[in-house]
This record gives C-alpha cells, sequence and structure tokens, in this order.
C-alpha cells in the first residue's frame, strides 16, 4: 500500500513486463531505449513479486517520468493484486509457456492467470502482445473488445501477418 501511494504521488508512468520467459531482458531493453529521451528507473534483477515489486518503487533513486518493471507469479490473483495496485500505463505480455506448472493445472490456466496483468490497466492504456503465441493473440483478441485499450501486436518477422510491429531485414551471421 505504501508503494502505491508513492507511485501515486510521484505521478510516474509504468510499462508492465510478465510472461513465461524474457521478462528480465525485455525489461532492460525497453527501460535502456526509454532511458534515452525520457527520465527512468527499473526494477532491479528480477523483482517481480508482491513484496519485490513494491520495494522497488519504495527505494527509487529518484522521481522517474517512466518505470519499466516486470511483474511475475507464483498463483492465480498474483498479478491481479500487482496490476490493480500499481495501475499500469502499458501492459506486456510476452510468452505462456509451463512454467510453474507445479502452482496451475494446465498451461491454459496459466494463461488466465497472465492475463490479469490487464485488471489494473488503466483505461486508455496500451496492452503489447505477441502475436505468435495464440494463448497471447486469444488474450488479446478479448482485450481489444470494446475499445477500452489499445492492443499492440509484435511478432519477430514480417510475415507475422498479425502483429501491428516486427523486424525486418534481419541478418545472421558467424557472430549472431
Amino acid at each position: 500500500m505504501l508503494a502505491a501511494a508513492m507511485k501515486r504521488a510521484m505521478g510516474f508512468r509504468l510499462a508492465a513486463i510478465t510472461g513465461s520467459v524474457g521478462k528480465t531482458t525485455t525489461k532492460d531493453f525497453t527501460a535502456a531505449i526509454l532511458a534515452r529521451r525520457l527520465a527512468v528507473e527499473k526494477t532491479p534483477g528480477n523483482q517481480n513479486s508482491q513484496i519485490g515489486f513494491a520495494m522497488s518503487i519504495v527505494n527509487l533513486p529518484r522521481r522517474p517520468e517512466w518505470m519499466v518493471g516486470e511483474m511475475g507469479l507464483s498463483a492465480p490473483g498474483d498479478l491481479s493484486r500487482l496490476s490493480r495496485t500499481f495501475e499500469p500505463d502499458v501492459a506486456a505480455l510476452l510468452l505462456v509457456a509451463p512454467a510453474h506448472l507445479q502452482f496451475f493445472s494446465s498451461v491454459t490456466a496459466i494463461a488466465e492467470a497472465k492475463a490479469e496483468i490487464l485488471e489494473g490497466l488503466r483505461p486508455g492504456g496500451t496492452f503489447v502482445a505477441n502475436a505468435e503465441d495464440p494463448r497471447v493473440e486469444a488474450i488479446a483478441a478479448r482485450a481489444s473488445e470494446g475499445g477500452r485499450i489499445r492492443v499492440v501486436r509484435f511478432g519477430r518477422f514480417e510475415a507475422s501477418s498479425a502483429a501491428d510491429v516486427s523486424a525486418r531485414d534481419v541478418v545472421a551471421d558467424a557472430a549472431g
């Protein structure tokens, strides 16, 4: 509650990232890109739990314009609480995979728990969704109904017909 009050008082915008894999890397890349033009802070390491995310806000070294943070889950309801408490302006869902199956009955149940990140998304906010993951795409399709939020789909290649944003002119060489 203290961290949520601090966020409201500081008035910064929040980009929240979730997914079964890639949260920390995507958070770091996103913060680096935004920091070229804005005052940006990010959750340190993989501090993405109820406690870790809140502590990241309490321990901010300065008042940012944007904060980029990853939101994780271990059980149903975790993302709902984080999202409703911290009200992201942007929520991204990278991928749904069989992670945390010890806490969920199926990968479909994991997808529904990941969709909880949308519960606190501010009206007029943006949902960034992986167009190449059928479970994420189904969540994006539901989210786009009603027009309360903007959905931006991404894919790895131009051939991703459902993607609004994709890579192009990708060249692989001996260095990668």
